[in-house]
């Protein structure tokens, strides 16, 4: 199951529907009882960062109310005061990235009746790859090393690891700041490795709570947002494919 058919089940779990991706279309049967016809579904959004992003539904019924939400890892949420037919998603919300959809009310003859639109993704276009800042590491590997303090891998199996803390410095992320990171075998960013290969930890302390694992944004790219105002150290473990011990490995970051 792809993740948007997932997604569309869980949304229709969440929101009480009984199907994922039906939705309800110009016909008589569903005119005459007084369901809401979708006439313009809302689309995928692709912005550039603190770009604001506009998801917009068109639709046919009496006395027509709207109501949008929102899933992420976080699960479903409403979309605060989204109560009309287009609900813009402001740029400086860190914590916007995932599926949308909308709920369209009916108040007719039959009643309140209502129908959902379909799942629509919001992700964010990252600069070339030019324009990210780099850093390198050595790999380590044979064998598989124990995780740095807190004692989790993010991912298993691997084969090793690659420890980037700028220079002993850290990264420095304001809190609610995201960071996302590609990783490449070379220093000119190309290719960039899967994410399915690899995965990756944060951590700006030595306890469980002060550390945790980047989510997958798309097939190349990684991303947390910071808990807190500090310096990080990230830790990238390769499930596969490892080269060899000492083999540097490129972290491009944004």
């Amino acid at each position: 199951m792809n993740i948007r058919i997932a997604t569309a089940v869980a949304l229709a779990a969440a929101l009480g529907t009984h199907a994922a991706e039906k939705y309800a279309t110009t016909c008589g049967e569903n005119e005459k009882a007084g369901i809401p016809i979708i006439l313009c579904q809302p689309m995928d959004q692709l912005v550039y960062p603190k770009e604001d992003a506009v998801f917009k539904v068109a639709a046919k019924g009496d006395n027509l109310s709207y109501k949008w939400f929102f899933e992420n890892t976080n699960g479903v949420l409403e979309v605060p005061e989204a109560l009309g037919p287009e609900v813009v998603i402001r740029g400086n919300n860190s914590d916007r990235l995932g599926f949308y959809v909308c709920r369209v009310y009916s108040a007719g003859e039959q009643g309140v009746v209502q129908t959902q639109t379909r799942v629509a993704t919001l992700t964010e276009r990252l600069p070339s790859i030019q324009t990210l800042s780099a850093i390198s590491g050595p790999i380590w590997t044979n064998p598989p090393p124990p995780p740095p303090p807190p004692s989790t891998f993010c991912c298993t199996p691997i084969c090793g690891y690659i420890n980037y803390n700028n220079g002993g410095a850290g990264f420095s992320l304001a809190s609610g700041q995201a960071m996302t990171i590609q990783l490449s075998p070379n220093s000119s960013g190309t290719p960039l490795i899967n994410t399915a290969l690899y995965c990756a930890q944060w951590r700006y302390g030595g306890q469980a709570s002060q550390a945790g694992c980047f989510t997958n944004l798309s097939s190349t790219q990684e991303r947390f947002v910071a808990p807190v105002t500090k310096p990080y150290a990230i830790t990238v473990y390769i499930k596969s494919g490892c080269a060899p011990q000492g083999t540097l490995y490129y972290l491009f970051y944004q």
